[in-house]
């Protein structure tokens, strides 16, 4: 039983480590519901020693095993629905949602709106190829985050 638990342990606090190492919202997200996931289990198969004494054959470590796998799955499409996989920004569709919300809430008192294009990017997938194309993306992408440093600050890319 130690075994598994010394596992679990050492994943926990790998994935809690390169939480605080990145900077990456999104990742730092899924890297604490990774972290979250083995402590839940550990959690489970304590209190599944505790029950066995009471009730013998209540399967409650396998049980919140499924839940917890459930609900970092979930937690993981969120991710992927609302942002861009290649640069991170969010997508266009939480760009709309972001909008939507901004609207309702009549909250246009600093809203300010800046829209970039790349000229000539077609020229740049041309000449080097797709690949490097989605590197200049990127270089972009990083640069807008890094330029932003105030946490209200939403940033999506439109386009792509």
């Amino acid at each position: 039983m130690l075994l598994p638990f010394s596992y679990l342990s050492i994943a926990s606090i790998r994935a809690i480590y390169k939480a605080f190492k990145t900077n990456n919202k999104n990742d730092k997200k899924i890297l604490i519901n990774i972290a979250s996931y083995p402590i839940f289990i550990m959690v489970a198969g304590l209190f599944q020693c505790v029950i066995l004494i009471y009730v013998n054959e209540m399967p409650i470590l396998v049980l919140m095993s499924a839940v917890a796998m459930v609900l970092i799955y979930i937690s993981s499409l969120d991710g992927l629905i609302s942002k861009d996989p290649l640069t991170g920004l969010n997508n266009r569709n939480e760009l709309n949602r972001y909008e939507e919300l901004i609207f309702k809430n009549n909250n246009l008192n600093n809203l300010f709106v800046i829209m970039i294009d790349v000229n000539y990017f077609k020229v740049i997938n041309d000449k080097y190829g797709h690949l490097e194309g989605d590197n200049a993306l990127i270089l972009i992408a990083d640069s807008l985050k890094k330029a932003c440093v105030d946490e209200d600050i939403f940033l999506a890319r439109y386009g792509g």
